[in-house]
Formats: C-alpha cells, structure tokens, sequence
C-alpha cells in the first residue's frame, strides 16, 4: 500500500489546487486569486504552499491575492525569513501587485504573518485584515481612479 505524503493533491486543476494544506483558487470571472490556508503550518507546509501560490499565480495571469489565514490556529515562524527573502520577491517576479492577508486570531500566526512580509524592497502593496469582507472589497476596488486614498 502507498502513503499519501502530507502535501498530497487532493484536487489539482489548471485554476484550482487543494490539499490539507492549502486551497488555491482562480475562478475565471475574477482577477484574484483566493488562498485558504488549513491548520498548523510549519517550514515544509509554507514552502509548499508558497511555491503553489507563485505556480499558480503565474500560471492564471493574476497579479491580485485574498490570502486568508483565519483557519491557521498558531505560529509558523520558521517560515518567515524563506517567505520574506525568498518567496515575496519571486510572487512580484510572477505578477503580485495587492495583497490582502486576513489575519488569524492567533496573536502568533500574526505576528509570523507580518514578519514575512518585512522586506524593504518589496514593490507589492501588502494589507492586512481582520475582515475577510474588507479584504475582498479592497482587492476588488484597489486599481479603481481614487480608491486607493481611502483608509481600512
């Protein structure tokens, strides 16, 4: 009998990916790509999520993330440098211009989320939320004439 690995495709398409994991998804009526991030996260799982997010970004021309974490329960600070210095500059690379991060409620996964994206070059506009809905509507309405002088 063969075991699954832990970051085993439970669904993978041209527009959508999802493991235990992760769920990556680029509906064609929109210009976001929606991830879903699941459970406790460490190295392994964030590098493999990440270098999907850069896959799949790229492959579906999108340049805008709704990158939600509220189902991420705790720290996954190991992580942070890799996705500061290495994985942040390759998601501009493929297209990244917005970036909407919902914050877990975990203080932890927080403070991990906004330590990987602390990188002084970065030429992204990276926000974060605690509403999933003034995520959306920011990503939605960000590149709209006079939008983007408005405060969240």
């Amino acid at each position: 009998m063969v075991q699954k690995t832990i970051f085993e495709a439970e669904i993978r398409t041209k527009s959508y990916y999802k493991d235990k994991h992760i769920s990556i998804s680029c509906p064609a009526e929109s210009d976001i790509m929606h991830v879903e991030w699941t459970g406790y996260q460490d190295m392994y799982s964030v590098k493999h999520g990440g270098k999907l997010m850069i896959e799949y970004l790229q492959k579906n021309k999108r340049n805008k993330v709704f990158n939600d974490n509220r189902l991420v329960p705790g720290t996954w600070s190991e992580a942070s440098d890799w996705a500061s210095s290495i994985w942040l500059p390759l998601m501009e690379m493929a297209g990244l211009k917005f970036f909407a991060w919902i914050l877990s409620s975990s203080a932890f996964s927080q403070l991990s989320a906004k330590k990987s994206v602390a990188n002084e070059h970065k030429q992204s506009e990276i926000l974060f939320f605690d509403s999933a809905e003034e995520g959306l509507k920011w990503l939605e309405n960000v590149d709209l004439p006079g939008y983007k002088e408005q405060s969240f």
